[in-house]
């Protein structure tokens, strides 16, 4: 299937478009659309739909990413009932539709869920859409670079690497190992204090070494952030979008979250 020509980022409090557009450089075009407060989801789309002349065409095909809490399984589980698995692993979604992503590299379901109207409002305006969580094209990406450092090293050292990636006010924090993934988690992060007390537990929790293991950061890091992890760990590291991704054009496009550059750039 051919990339869609819009794409939406759908979280509890922003709504963005990035729409293709071939003939231009950068060949994404993004908008972060202001909410209007007071009004659901689903009506700011409403409003979006009928306003923005990015996305004002019906029909043809999009992507959706939705920012939300997601809960990751074995592939084998697919036919299972996961969605009773998700209402006991997390609260508050009742009454929204459970849909799964296919991380086929990982072996892994990615199950997360999304409001209802929302997805009708979308469904109303699109003939074909897909769905998947933010955090996927990151968790596949990483996955992938994980593998060539892995292979790297191989026969010079035995080090691991811990990945966090913090966007708005969620952290996530995921390692692999043996081209599996290992773990994988996120937080709720409105203090920096807060990001670097979870990152170093889950480094102890999972015995890395502070002298040759390596942590690697994407996404919105402030520098307070890098510097007190860099107190406790020999090997921090920040991953910047135009170095990790060659200069890509869209890395210049401001605003725009690590992992739509990384959709856009290296797939889902």
């Amino acid at each position: 299937m051919s990339i869609p020509r819009t794409t939406l980022r759908i979280g509890n409090d922003s709504l963005s478009f990035a729409v293709a557009t071939p003939s231009q450089q950068p060949n994404i075009q993004f908008d972060a659309y202001p909410l209007r407060a007071g009004i659901s989801m689903a009506a700011n789309l409403r409003e979006a739909f009928a306003s923005h002349s990015l996305i004002s065409d019906e029909g043809g095909q999009a992507q959706v990413l939705i920012d939300s809490p997601i809960m990751l399984a074995p592939i084998e589980e697919a036919d299972t009932d996961i969605e009773t698995l998700f209402h006991h692993t997390f609260t508050g979604f009742e009454g929204c539709l459970v849909l799964q992503s296919i991380l086929p590299d990982l072996n892994t379901i990615a199950v997360f869920a999304i409001n209802k109207d929302v997805k009708m409002v979308i469904s109303n305006h699109f003939d074909d859409v897909r769905y998947m969580p933010a955090i996927q094209p990151v968790l596949s990406y990483l996955h992938r670079r994980s593998g060539s450092l892995s292979t790297a090293s191989r026969g010079l050292s035995t080090t691991a690497q811990l990945y966090a990636y913090n966007h708005g006010n969620r952290l996530h924090v995921f390692s692999y190992q043996r081209n599996r993934l290992r773990f994988y988690n996120s937080f709720d992060n409105a203090h920096t204090s807060d990001a670097a007390y979870y990152i170093l537990y889950i480094w102890k929790q999972l015995a890395f070494n502070p002298l040759t293991d390596e942590l690697y950061l994407c996404g919105d890091i402030e520098d307070k952030l890098t510097e007190t992890l860099r107190q406790y760990l020999q090997n921090a590291h920040v991953i910047t979008p135009a170095a990790e991704f060659n200069r890509a054009p869209i890395t210049q496009i401001a605003g725009m979250p690590f992992d739509l550059m990384t959709l856009f750039v290296k797939g889902r």
